[in-house]
């Protein structure tokens, strides 16, 4: 132990915080406030700038690139239901209690249903190349109990472990590692996301009509399609700084929404993201949005005064169409384009400070009547009867 004691100072006294290769299959005291065991699997020891030893998880130990590792109920070598989308097989083996898929080239996507209805699949471990699983890639592997995703995957889509219920589940959520497959029993008042978790997959609390509280880590990421549609019972919800974007219906129809702040890294909102979220009073849209999906706050009858960022650039198709209660808009410098309808909702105050191009008709009106609005363009007002026809230009 000494030899690795003196390795352990030489490195210290380097500035060299992390420490791998010694072999403690002991308690370690003194270097610490408590003592440091090192005996499990997959564990490093790291020293802090002050010399404190820790241990922390040295991550999964994940396949060569050109790999991919499984195993099976039956000791049997597992094929893929869609060949077409992975690279050419060169060999699949099964020795030992272990299935090795060896590629011609390195694996960077496991395409869409890449390996649905593969029953006999109990576990799979994915490299660090692969950057993103196909729809329905794992869908109703019915035996599937682990799941390794590595850390270069950025996307997920549709339905990738839908019907995997052998897989495990914590506090009522069901996880393929760090991706929330589901929520198991959708009766509850509240779920907690535990902690680590990277993606909230698509319409894991769709229809969860009494959910009222979600705790969302702040590791995430992602939020799925439709995450949070029909969940009427949700009042607030609290979106942690590291989620990037807002897609597509995540709290339609939450009806009793009444207000959310948008992280200050998402660049854009979805279709209908918050549509028909009718008691939504208070929204705060961060000055990272560069784009407002279509009808992405449809129907929000209780939204009076919405303010636009510098950094939007565009503003989608009926974006705030229906918005009754809507009277004042401050919108940023930056848009440039307006889609039709985007604020059918009634007359009221809209001010811009820099040009602002209106693409399709009826940018401003309600029920096809077009409405009075004060028109601020940088320091010129124009007050009148606006209509916006395709391709800019107004009459009034």
């Amino acid at each position: 132990m000494k030899e690795y004691i003196k390795k352990f100072e030489s490195a210290a006294s380097a500035n060299n915080y992390e420490i791998t290769d010694i072999p403690f299959t002991s308690t370690v005291s003194g270097a610490t406030p408590q003592n440091v065991r090192c005996n499990q699997e997959n564990k490093k020891i790291e020293v802090d700038g002050q010399g404190n030893i820790s241990v922390v998880d040295a991550g999964p130990v994940l396949p060569p690139n050109d790999e991919i590792w499984y195993t099976s109920s039956d000791g049997n070598i597992v094929t893929p239901y869609q060949t077409s989308s992975l690279p050419t097989i060169v060999s699949n083996t099964y020795v030992d209690g272990k299935g090795v898929m060896k590629f011609a080239t390195d694996v960077t996507s496991i395409g869409n249903y890449a390996f649905q209805i593969r029953s006999g699949l109990t576990s799979v471990v994915i490299p660090n190349s692969v950057t993103s699983i196909g729809s329905g890639a794992f869908s109703n592997c019915t035996s599937l109990a682990s799941v390794t995703i590595g850390n270069s995957v950025t996307s997920i889509g549709s339905f990738a472990f839908s019907g995997c219920d052998n897989l495990p589940v914590v506090d009522n959520l069901r996880y393929a590692d760090t991706y929330l497959v589901e929520a198991v029993d959708k009766t509850l008042s509240s779920y907690t996301i535990k902690d680590g978790t990277k993606w909230i997959g698509d319409n894991v609390f769709n229809g969860c009509t009494g959910l009222t509280s979600v705790t969302i880590p702040n590791s995430v990421t992602s939020i799925g399609i439709q995450a949070f549609y029909n969940c009427k019972g949700l009042t607030s919800v609290v979106i942690p700084d590291s989620v990037t974007s807002i897609k597509d219906y995540v709290f339609q129809n939450c009806t009793s929404l009444t207000s959310v702040t948008i992280p200050s890294r998402v660049t854009s909102i979805g279709t209908s993201a918050f549509e028909d979220c009718t008691s939504l009073s208070s929204v705060t849209i961060p000055n990272s949005v560069t784009n407002i999906g279509i009808e992405a706050f449809y129907g929000c009858k209780s939204l009076a005064t919405i303010m636009i960022p510098n950094s939007v650039t565009s503003i989608g198709n009926g974006a705030f169409s229906y918005c009754t209660s809507l009277t004042s808009v401050t919108i940023g410098n930056n848009v440039t384009t307006i889609k039709p309808s985007a604020f059918q909702c009634g007359s009221g105050s809209y001010e811009g400070s820099l040009e602002i191009i209106f693409v399709g008709e009826n940018v401003f009106t309600y029920d096809g009547v077009s409405q009075h609005f004060a028109i601020t363009l940088g320091n010129d007002s124009v007050i009148g009867l606006m209509m916006y026809y395709s391709g800019g230009g107004s009459n009034d």
